[in-house]
């Protein structure tokens, strides 16, 4: 169950700020409100991996998925994001919803955790916790969607912020040294698809997401590559890691770039779900059959 309607949440996702000028090579396409509240309404009513869990967003862009989790009340919420311009719509948007600066002032519990303990989100020095440089936001530009008996207050229960780095590096968020390694319960992502100069960049996207999710990985991606993209899945996310496609999108990309001659473009794209929850749970009891075998 949700604690915001689906229509509810589509209504806060209309109301964020988007790419003024979007780049090209870094394949940045808006997640449309209509295709993120459904995402991340599906992994709350259907799998519970969004209230009260530590959610990621892999390449944050403005903010939707990120913004969203903390709509539907995540305990706090991490976009992380490689354009300083785009984080600098993430932070507006996030003052819009009242979610900016709360980062280093609140604890929050973790799931899955056995006594459901109070913990901290990770401190890191590329963390933009300061509101030094960004626009201040009136009163009148805050969004109050007062519907239905919606608790609007709920929001600032969530923490959020963003991160400024490059995902695909396999020595940073991708690697098993990082200091984000299963850091994280659920990762949302619509990364990007890997075409023009970006060959495998959706695939550098899902390796790191698997490496830093405790529990489910929700990820967007063509439905031509689906075999590819669930084998490998699979593969990066270790032994007992399963791989399901919830539904099939058609994902509407309209013309934001020069090159493009139409008006919009509708991509056939998978809407995935790993789950990597019970890989730790295998990978000891593996452990202790070859304890038992000495």
């Amino acid at each position: 169950m949700a604690r915001v309607k689906l229509r509810v949440l589509e209504e806060y996702l209309q109301e964020l700020d988007v790419f003024e000028n979007p780049k090209i090579s870094l394949e940045q396409y808006v997640t449309q409100p209509h295709i993120a509240s459904h995402l991340l309404h599906v992994a709350q009513t259907t799998f519970s991996d969004v209230e009260g869990c530590s959610v990621a967003d892999l390449g944050c862009g403005c903010g939707a998925l990120t913004l969203g989790s903390a709509v539907l009340g995540a305990a706090y919420t991490v976009g992380f994001e490689i354009d300083p311009d785009a984080v600098k719509v993430f932070r507006k948007n996030a003052k819009k919803l009242g979610l900016s600066g709360q980062w280093s002032s609140t604890s929050h519990k973790r799931m899955g955790s056995e006594k459901n303990e109070t913990v901290s989100p990770p401190e890191d020095e590329n963390l933009d916790n300061s509101d030094e440089n960004s626009e201040e936001t009136s009163d009148d530009d805050s969004i109050l969607l007062e519907s239905e008996g919606e608790d609007c207050s709920l929001l600032t229960e969530s923490a959020v912020d963003v991160v400024l780095c490059d995902v695909t590096s396999s020595e940073g968020l991708g690697s098993t040294n990082s200091r984000w390694y299963k850091s994280f319960d659920t990762v949302v992502m619509n990364p990007p698809f890997g075409t023009k100069n970006n060959h495998g960049a959706d695939m550098a996207f899902l390796k790191s997401a698997l490496r830093i999710a405790r529990c489910a990985v929700y990820s967007l991606h063509k439905t031509s590559t689906r075999n590819y993209v669930l084998t490998k899945g699979r593969e990066w996310g270790g032994k007992g890691t399963t791989a399901e496609v919830l539904a099939k999108l058609r994902f509407d990309l309209p013309k934001s770039y020069k090159f493009h001659n139409k008006k919009n473009v509708d991509v056939e794209v998978d809407f995935v779900r790993f789950d990597v929850s019970h890989v730790k749970e295998m990978e000891c009891n593996f452990s202790n059959m070859s304890l038992n075998k000495r």
